[in-house]
């Protein structure tokens, strides 16, 4: 096609019965083109007999073409990406010089095939040269023909073209544009290029045979254009990768399928100080502390044979000499095919972060002792608190309520002596009374001192003591349900359990507003259970460490000192349970 319609495409329309009839293609040397050759007899060409009926001068063309094609498939073996435009046009050259037309075109599909765009082209001398423009505005019916992946055999133009074609058969007669072929080239099965050739002197045809060599050559330079785009989308994406990695304020590494670094970063030759050679293959592990090395080599060779990522951590000699940690993190990679590719990998600089740890790791030891220390001064104080109480209740107890029921006996006796005078009995009625009652409170406080019934009778009639008179005291109904006890508790087990009843009591009494608790006590010989519940207003469980006074901690540190297992259960209008259970056996 002429000028700017080299892209014109058409389907083939016959132009009459005689030009329908392809006869075989010869050379003519004169003019330089192909021709048809007389048919073996007189009358149409035979298809069968047509390869015999063909002239000595035909076979001597097929050579030339087929030598040709080697020509032009040699000079794109192994041709680099930079040099396969140059490589088309020459092809082009030779392809034109060849045929004896007066164009070709190369035309390249963009991306997912949406512009159609002439990139090469050739012209005989003294013709002008053809524009590389994008055709799909321009001719709207051939470049649509073109995307259909039609093969376009023009050989008389503009009669042949379709009604449809109006702007393309405009072009023509304006441009006297006489024959014109379009090849679509595909690779993979996707439509990539189109090969087009032009005559504007002369009215051509294009035998089947011919369209099936061109195609051939087409085909070539496709797979050239392919190999070409490919090579480029690899070099931008290795850019690409390359320009990150850098960026990137971590240390990259890359290895292939045979387990030998590839690649590193900008960041890791910063970090070790060595050029990219001496860390290519296994020459980082000379980076890594002797003592790390090993175990460095056998976690990465073990998830390489597995490919499965790995994440260890190592020391790594830095420029300066000093060794850092290093927390180094591999992955595999495969092709989209499946096929295993290597590894690629990050590491940053975990020293900082591993000083931290230790000195952490350091405090929380001293914590944990000075925890310890304070447990067992907690410890110290409750035995030392109980021991006191002890002492004070034995001379409140032998002392005191003594002396007290001493001088209520001594009232008792003055009342007899006296007789019956009605004001001095009162007074000393009254003052016998204020003694007895002063004396149960001396005894009542002696005994939760310390319960002496607890050394003398036991834990289970140790706590019925103690709801008796918690229930006379603070009027506050008390359900007391003794079950089975080992004999032989311990003395420490008997006074803990003896002393987390005392404290729940008496947060009843503080803070339940209850009318009604229930105080068991049972187990077996492993384990000892002590439940006292109420049905007082309870508290939210998220605010217990808000809660005042010491009571709760009390409890734990009391609990935790032998070894028992201490639960509040608590909701607001729904009473508190505390519960105690203790294992028992020849630990205890």
């Amino acid at each position: 096609m002429s000028h700017g319609t080299e892209r014109l495409s058409t389907a083939a329309h016959g132009t009459d019965q005689a030009s329908s009839q392809l006869l075989p293609l010869a050379y003519d040397d004169e003019r330089r083109q192909f021709r048809c050759a007389p048919p073996a007899s007189g009358g149409q060409p035979d298809a069968q007999n047509d390869r015999r009926a063909r002239p000595p001068e035909w076979l001597d063309e097929q050579y030339r073409f087929e030598k040709l094609l080697v020509d032009l498939s040699a000079g794109y073996v192994n041709l680099p990406a930079d040099q396969v435009d140059a490589q088309i046009e020459e092809t082009q050259r030779r392809l034109v010089e060849f045929l004896g037309v007066d164009r070709c075109s190369f035309g390249e599909f963009a991306e997912e095939k949406k512009e159609l765009r002439v990139t090469h082209s050739y012209v005989v001398p003294g013709l002008p040269p053809f524009p590389r423009i994008v055709l799909d505005d321009q001719y709207p019916w051939y470049t649509e023909k073109i995307r259909q992946g039609e093969a376009l055999c023009f050989e008389r133009l503009p009669a042949d073209l379709p009604p449809e074609a109006t702007v393309e058969r405009e072009l023509c007669v304006q441009t006297g544009f006489k024959s014109h072929l379009a090849i679509p080239l595909k690779v993979g099965g996707s439509l990539l290029c189109v090969l087009t050739f032009g005559s504007l002197r002369d009215y051509r045809r294009w035998p089947d045979e011919l369209v099936q060599r061109i195609r051939l050559v087409g085909e070539i330079l496709a797979n050239a254009v392919a190999r070409k785009r490919a090579d480029i989308a690899l070099r931008e994406s290795e850019g690409r990768f390359r320009l990150l990695a850098d960026a990137a304020p971590v240390m990259v590494w890359m290895s292939g399928p045979e387990k030998l670094c590839t690649y590193f970063n900008k960041h890791w030759l910063d970090f070790t100080g060595r050029p990219l050679l001496r860390e290519l293959g296994d020459g980082w592990s000379a980076g890594v502390h002797p003592d790390d090395l090993p175990r460095c080599l056998r976690i990465y060779v073990q998830a390489f044979d597995a490919r499965q990522p790995f994440r260890m951590e190592y020391r790594l000699r830095r420029f300066d000499g000093e060794y850092r940690w290093i927390l180094d993190t591999g992955v595999p990679r495969f092709q989209s095919d499946g096929a295993f590719e290597g590894y690629i990998g990050s590491c940053i600089d975990i020293t900082d972060q591993k000083r931290v740890e230790e000195t952490l790791r350091a405090r929380e030891q001293s914590l944990r002792s000075s925890q310890d220390d304070l447990r067992a001064l907690a410890s110290q104080l409750l035995q030392a608190q109980e021991q006191e109480r002890r002492r004070i209740a034995r001379e409140m107890h032998d002392d005191w309520t003594q002396r007290l029921a001493v001088l209520a006996i001594d009232a008792v006796k003055l009342e007899r002596q006296l007789g019956a005078p009605d004001t001095a009995l009162r007074l000393l009625t009254a003052m016998r009374e204020q003694m007895v009652a002063l004396s149960e409170d001396v005894h009542d406080l002696s005994r939760q001192l310390h319960p002496s019934i607890l050394d003398d009778l036991g834990l289970v009639e140790a706590l019925r003591s103690e709801c008796a008179s918690f229930a006379r005291r603070e009027e506050i109904a008390i359900d007391y349900r003794p079950g089975s006890v080992a004999a032989g508790l311990p003395m420490d087990v008997a006074l803990c359990i003896y002393r987390v009843a005392q404290e729940a009591l008496r947060n009843i009494a503080k803070h339940a507003k209850a009318d009604f608790a229930t105080v068991a006590l049972g187990g077996d010989d492993r384990e000892l259970i002590l439940t006292v519940q109420d049905r007082g207003v309870g508290f939210d469980m998220g605010s217990i460490r808000s809660l005042p006074g010491i009571g709760l901690s009390s409890m734990r540190e009391r609990v935790r000192l032998i070894d028992a297992e201490l639960s509040i259960q608590s909701a607001p209008n729904d009473g508190t349970t505390v519960t105690v259970r203790v294992a028992l056996g020849p630990q205890s």
